[in-house]
Order: C-alpha cells, then sequence, then structure tokens
C-alpha cells in the first residue's frame, strides 16, 4: 500500500491490517465469492468490501507492472479477491509515452525495441482546423494505448493560451475556448473508439507553471464559465471522456480536486460526467472547501468533493480516518468506488487484454496520421514575392540552410507531455531537404565560431542551452549565400512542463546571435536577391515583430514529433501544401498594459503569485480586436499555396428563433489544389453586459478544392453559442439586439459581415452561483465605443 502512516490508524484498522499481511494484502475469504463482472455486480461489492479495501481502491499507484513507463495505475491488490485489475495510465498529450524496451525481431533477426509515435504537439493540430483530421490522431493514439497495454491515457490537455510565456502551452490547443473542446473532443471520440480512455486535464484554470502547485488563482464566475470551463463543457458533452484530471492551483481560495463546486455541482450535475476523477500527480490540494474539523484531510476533503482517485498515491488510512472522525459517510465512499468500478469494467485489463511485447505494429500508418497533421498544422506567416516570384516554395536550385536548429529541430516539450521514439526515424531538415530532391550547403558542416545563445529550459525533462554558429559576414557569403539561390534559417525554442518561458533574449526573444545571422543572412540575400526565409521549430509563440520584415518568408513549422524535418522539407519545397491557421495569437510584445493601466495578461507580471485575472473574460483575440491592440499574427491567420475567395454569404432568417443557418462559399482561384478554413465570430449588442467586439462561434474546413473549384459551408448557430454568462442571475443569456456575423479567413480578415436581430431576451440556462471569488477581480472593461 503506497502512504503508509500507521500513527493515523485506529487500532482497530492497525489489527486488522497486521491481520491482512499475514497473509498477503487484501487476500482473506470472499465468501460469498464477490467479483466484478458487470454493473450490475457492483452493488452486491460495495457491501462486501471491508472501509479498507474501498480506501485502497482510492489511491493510484507510481508505476504499472503491466506498462513501463506509465504514469501510474490503479492498485490491483484486489484481482485476486474481487476480480478487480490494475489499469495502466500512461501520458500523453503528443502519444503514448512508455518506456523503450525490447520488441522482438526484424525479418533479418536484428533486435527491435518498441516505442510509440510522437505526433505534432497540440497548438499545432488546433491549427489544422480539421476535426476529422484530429478524430483521426486520436484513433492512432488509441490503437498504440490498447496494443501497448495502457487503459487510460492521461490527456489531452486543454488549458487555455492565457499567456504566452506559459511553458506547457505546447500542450494545450489554443487560446479560445470553443477551438480547444471542439479539437479535444474530435481526438477524445477518436481515441475512446478503440475501446481505452482519456482523461481530459487540468481541471482549470492552469495557465502557468510557475509556481502551480497550490497556486491561489482569482478569476470571475463569468471568466470561469466562457473562458476556462467552456473547453472543458464541450468535451464532456460531446466524447464523454472517461475521466477528468484535476489541477494543482487553487480557484477561488479552494484546490479544485477538494472542491465540490466544480467536480460535483458542475462537471457531474451540470454537464453529466459519469466518469472518475482524479488528481494530477500529488495534487490533492491544501486549501479545503469546509472548514477545519475532525477527520477533514486532503484524502477525505477530496472524496466528499467527488474526486475519486487520488495518484500516484494516496492515504488511504487518511480516508479510514474521515469516516471513523465522522466528516465522510459511508454513501460518499460508496459513490467513489462505484465510479472507479464501472471505468474499470470498460477497460482492456478487465477484458483480459495482454500487452503486447513486440515492436509498434501501427508505426508506419500512424507516422502517415503525424505527418498528414504535421502538414495541414504548419503555418505560412510571411510569403513575400523575389524576383516576381513568391519565396516559397522552393522550386529548385541550391538550398543553403544555416543555424544550427536545421539539425536540432524540436519534436516536441519535456516532461510529462514527451514521448520516447525511434532515433533511427529522426530526421532533421537538411537531411529531409536532400530526401526531396534538394541540393543543399548545410552551413553546420563548416567549422565556424559557436557562441551562447539559446537560454537552457528548466521543468521536467527540460531543454540544455543551446549554442548558435557565428560565421563571419565574409564568410557567410563566400560559404552559403553566393552559392545558393536560397537561403533558410531555423530557429528553435524548447519548452518544458515545471517552468514557463523568460521574457528575455534567447527564449522569447532571439538571443544576440540569432538576431546577427538574421540581420546578416538578410543583408547578403537581398543584395543578392534572393530568398531568405525563415522556418520556426517551436511549441509556442516568439516575438518576431522586430524581425519578420527582415525574412522574404515564414514558416511556423511548429513542434513536428516523430516525423520531425520531414513535413518540413515538403511543405518547403512545395510537394505538400500547408493549409494551418494560427490557433493562438502572435503578439507584437508582451509588455502591453490594459487602457485601465492595469498590468494585462501579456506583460511582465506573468507568474505571479497569487495571480489575479484582471482581463476577465479579453484573453487572446478576444483582448486585441477589442482593444483595439495591433498584433504581429493575429489568431486565426494563415497562408498557403493556394488562394480563395468566399461569395454568397447567407443566412437562413434575419431573425433569430432557437437557431440560425451561416452559409458561404468558398472556390479556389488559383491553380494550387489547397485547402481552405473558414471562420465564422459573432458579435452581440453587449449593452447588458459589456462583450467582446467578436467571438468565434464556429468554424470548417474545405475538403482539398482544385482549380476553380467551389465548396458550399454551412454553420448552425444555436442559442447556447449565442449566450453570455450573466453572473448576478448566475444564468446562460442571449440579450435583445442587432447581432453581427462575420465571415472570415482569420480574426482580422474578414470577408463578409451579415446581420440578424434577436426580438427578445432568451434564457437558454439557469445554472448554480457557484466559485464565487473571495478577492476583488477589478476586470478591465472594453472603451465605450465597443460596449
Amino acid at each position: 500500500m503506497p502512504g503508509k502512516s500507521k500513527c493515523a490508524l485506529s487500532l482497530m484498522t492497525a489489527v486488522m491490517l497486521v491481520m491482512v499481511f499475514a497473509v498477503g494484502p487484501y487476500a482473506f475469504a470472499n465468501e460469498k465469492n464477490v467479483r466484478l463482472e458487470d454493473e450490475s455486480s457492483i452493488p452486491e461489492l460495495l457491501k462486501v468490501m471491508t472501509l479498507e479495501e474501498k480506501a485502497l481502491l482510492l489511491a493510484g499507484d507510481w508505476d504499472s507492472q503491466k506498462l513501463k513507463g506509465a504514469a501510474g495505475s490503479t492498485t490491483g491488490d484486489l484481482y485476486e479477491k474481487y476480480g478487480i485489475p490494475a489499469t495502466s495510465l500512461p501520458d500523453g498529450p503528443a502519444g503514448v509515452r512508455i518506456d523503450p524496451l525490447p520488441g522482438g525481431t526484424a525479418p533479418d533477426g536484428t533486435p527491435l525495441t518498441r516505442y510509440a509515435t510522437q505526433f505534432p504537439n497540440a497548438s499545432a493540430r488546433a491549427s489544422t482546423w480539421n476535426l476529422d483530421l484530429l478524430n483521426k490522431v486520436g484513433r492512432s493514439i488509441g490503437k498504440e494505448l490498447r496494443y501497448f497495454g495502457g487503459d487510460l491515457w492521461l490527456a489531452p490537455a486543454m488549458n487555455i493560451h492565457r499567456h504566452p510565456l506559459n511553458g506547457r502551452n505546447f500542450e494545450y490547443y489554443s487560446e479560445d475556448p470553443l477551438l480547444s473542446g471542439k479539437a479535444s473532443a474530435a481526438e477524445v471520440k477518436g481515441l475512446q473508439s478503440q475501446r481505452v480512455g482519456a482523461t481530459i486535464k487540468h481541471f482549470a484554470a492552469n495557465n502557468q507553471e510557475n509556481s502551480r502547485r497550490n497556486l491561489p488563482t482569482n478569476v470571475s464566475q463569468r471568466a470561469l464559465r466562457e473562458i476556462y470551463l467552456r473547453g472543458f463543457e464541450i468535451a464532456v458533452k460531446e466524447a464523454k471522456p472517461w475521466a477528468i484530471m484535476t489541477a494543482y492551483n487553487q480557484i477561488n481560495g479552494v484546490s479544485p480536486p477538494q472542491n465540490p463546486e466544480l467536480i460535483t455541482t458542475i462537471a457531474r450535475k451540470e454537464w453529466g460526467f459519469d466518469g472518475i476523477v482524479m488528481t494530477d500527480w500529488g495534487g490533492q490540494g491544501n486549501a479545503s472547501y469546509w472548514e477545519p474539523q475532525p477527520g477533514n484531510n486532503a484524502y477525505s476533503s477530496m472524496v466528499k468533493a467527488g474526486t475519486d482517485l487520488s495518484m500516484p498515491s494516496g492515504s488511504p488510512e487518511a480516508i479510514i480516518e474521515g469516516y471513523q472522525k465522522g466528516f465522510l459517510t459511508m454513501e460518499e465512499i460508496d459513490a467513489a468506488v462505484a465510479r472507479i468500478l464501472k471505468y474499470v469494467l470498460k477497460t482492456p485489463a478487465f477484458e483480459g487484454v495482454q500487452p503486447s511485447t513486440d515492436h509498434n505494429k501501427y508505426a508506419e500508418e500512424n507516422e502517415q496520421v503525424a505527418y498528414d497533421t504535421a502538414v495541414e498544422g504548419m503555418v505560412i506567416l510571411k510569403n513575400e514575392k523575389v524576383k516576381g516570384k513568391k519565396a516559397l516554395p522552393i522550386t529548385g536550385g541550391t538550398i543553403g540552410t544555416i543555424g544550427n536548429a536545421t539539425n536540432n529541430l524540436v519534436r516536441g516539450g519535456a516532461g510529462s507531455g514527451n514521448v520516447n521514439v525511434d532515433p533511427s526515424k529522426l530526421v532533421h531538415l537538411a537531411q529531409a531537404l536532400k530526401e526531396e530532391g534538394a541540393k543543399v550547403i548545410d552551413a553546420t558542416e563548416f567549422d565556424y565560431p559557436q557562441v551562447d545563445s539559446i537560454l537552457p529550459v528548466g521543468g521536467l525533462g527540460g531543454d540544455p542551452a543551446f549554442k548558435e554558429m557565428k560565421p563571419s559576414k565574409e564568410q557567410l557569403a563566400k560559404d552559403i549565400v553566393d552559392k545558393s539561390d536560397s537561403v533558410i534559417m531555423t530557429i528553435r525554442r524548447g519548452s518544458a512542463e515545471g517552468v514557463d518561458v523568460q521574457a528575455e533574449k534567447g527564449a522569447y526573444y532571439l538571443s544576440d546571435a540569432e538576431q546577427y545571422l538574421i540581420d546578416t543572412a538578410s543583408e547578403l540575400c537581398r543584395k543578392a536577391k534572393k530568398p531568405f526565409i525563415v522556418v520556426l521549430s517551436t511549441g509556442a509563440p516568439i516575438e518576431m515583430e522586430s524581425w519578420k520584415d527582415k525574412a522574404d518568408a515564414i514558416l511556423l513549422a511548429w513542434e513536428t514529433g516523430t516525423v520531425l524535418g520531414k513535413p518540413i522539407a515538403a511543405v518547403l519545397t512545395g510537394k505538400e501544401n500547408p493549409s494551418g491557421k494560427l490557433s493562438t495569437t502572435f503578439p507584437i510584445d508582451i509588455k502591453g498594459k490594459a487602457p485601465n493601466g492595469r498590468p494585462y495578461v501579456p506583460s511582465t507580471t506573468f507568474g505571479e503569485n497569487p495571480v489575479t485575472y484582471h482581463e476577465g473574460i479579453y484573453v487572446g483575440y478576444r483582448y486585441y480586436d477589442t482593444f483595439n491592440v495591433p498584433v504581429s499574427y493575429e489568431f486565426g491567420y494563415g497562408k498557403n499555396y493556394s488562394d480563395f475567395s468566399y461569395s454568397k454569404p447567407k443566412l437562413s432568417s434575419k431573425k433569430f428563433n432557437q437557431s440560425i443557418k451561416v452559409s458561404v462559399d468558398v472556390k479556389n482561384t488559383s491553380n494550387v489544389p489547397g485547402k481552405e478554413v473558414v471562420q465564422v465570430y459573432v458579435g452581440a449588442p453587449g449593452k447588458a453586459l459589456h462583450k467582446p467586439v467578436k467571438e468565434l462561434k464556429a468554424f470548417g474546413k474545405t475538403r482539398e478544392l482544385g482549380k476553380n473549384e467551389r465548396q458550399t459551408l454551412t454553420f448552425t448557430l444555436d442559442a447556447r453559442s449565442l449566450a453570455s454568462f450573466d453572473e448576478k442571475r448566475s444564468a446562460w443569456v442571449v440579450e435583445p439586439g442587432k447581432y453581427t456575423v462575420y465571415i472570415g479567413a482569420s480574426s482580422k480578415d474578414i470577408k463578409h459581415t451579415l446581420h440578424f436581430t434577436v426580438d427578445k431576451e432568451i434564457l437558454v440556462e439557469k445554472v448554480n452561483d457557484v466559485l464565487k471569488p473571495v478577492t476583488d477581480i477589478g476586470e478591465i472593461v472594453p472603451p465605450k465605443k465597443n460596449k
């Protein structure tokens, strides 16, 4: 049993444990021979299981005997007596994180090693805006999870990109709750179609890594409901994940796993969640919902709140104490036990599925899915003409590659989001370009001076300091630019769980060495009239405003996983046409302030403890657009090698009545087949409640369209999608008045506007008045002209 603390046991409990261990853990007689068989067997099990056995089931284990490298498991100590197997819980969210182990032999007798597939990071996947593709990603991960012996994937992670310096943004989808919720739901449905489970995390408002454990987070009810809980709500209602993992940080004075308002009132009762709730690893919390009283400890408080599983270990004796001292009831304990048993019934472990000891039989097909996802998620941020021709794609000649990152791309972030991959499959950019048939002159092959450049990333796993080359201007000209027809520079940024990005050179900003390379290469290329292209190998935004004009083309490749440089080379050379659009804003800088003078999210105050969400609902583009703050690249932005026109915008009605349909025709006006992402934003009246100037309400992606090919996309807006949260009434409300529909290619590139009216207020849903702030939030409000 993990976490023993005999001083907390009553004399009777201690005696029982001695008796148990004399014959083996929990192996004493099951006289009625009651075993877990199906849901109908659970009530009888609850009758015969002892308090100690029930408490044991609510405490997880650190590792998994069945699946080495999994983050943890549920207990298997009750299998012999009751038929309750241990289940394995490996990490994500870019794949199945397990240890590489011997995995059979190749046809020639060569020993093989078992590796999982690493997919592009979540921000890249969301930048595809392709829910069918994300469903396929989920199915692919689910296949490997089941094959390797996993039961419950500890992903997807779906916190909001509140701040560009959050070190874990690479694991999260977006700054927008609709895109985050829909992307998560698609992956969860795909994964669970393989009869394994998904865990959505971190519930909720886990938006920075610095001081994340027990961080006091103060946030309004409206911001919680509209921004930080909304994506979870979508995922729960649309995909029915098997589990939710709580966050470390406190929310308005209470730790999430100990908060019945969050776990039971909202997730279970309002949303209908019927799975298990677990803690993050060691995240039982230290701020109970209940006043101090005998038996109220972190573990018993969790169970009372509706949290079922303490990970990666627990304290059964603390739960026993909670019951014996009258804080916990047997009904509350039984409810948690029953939910865990229902979960176990669905698992491969209960089916008796044995983990494969062979190599990954799904590797080839899943790497193709990873490749397709990387291509569709890449974003061309800039593509200007040089000598009358766009810099991308590169269609011939010699390519010069500069920067050490050319051969050190970022495949993924560090920490629990890492995946162990087959190193023999990792092809970096210079080699990938050669495999596409390009002639490459790689600057890393020259003996240039090396200088400290990129700051090390700490956290879990981290990323070591990275040196950058610093050739003289004459060397760069003679060795690379003069002998090349185009020049590519790659910039890399690692990121990791447990630490935020520093607002320093070599982190959020370019290092001096990178700035020198960009300045020098840009000058030489422009003098020679040759394209200068920058590739960003990163999981999150960096500052670009100060240098983006020096590049002729910029490709945001994100973190590409196992396939690494291959899809990047394919996009650069025109073999593939990317179709990604930004799932997050690239701000000009992180030093802005809101109009009322309070530090806004993109500010140097990030990482404060405690943290108060002064920005309220104005996160990401909601802030930039509403407060007229310019950005480097807006939410939803992205170019590709095709051109599209938008025509025939139409509303099904001029008046809203339960729902309204929006349609538009998209036509490929270029010679290059491609896909287009269409975004539908809505601007509400904003008289009763202040509101963003517009919010994303629907989106879709065309199929691949050939020259002059056209597709009609239709979207349905219902009352819930139009509603705002009124704190005074604890209700979702649609305000009467005139609404504007913006059909666009990004949050700023609006192609058409339409209007409809709502004749009278619609009270969509009355909810519980919970999660109240314990301090004044002091939220910003929009200028009057935008209200």
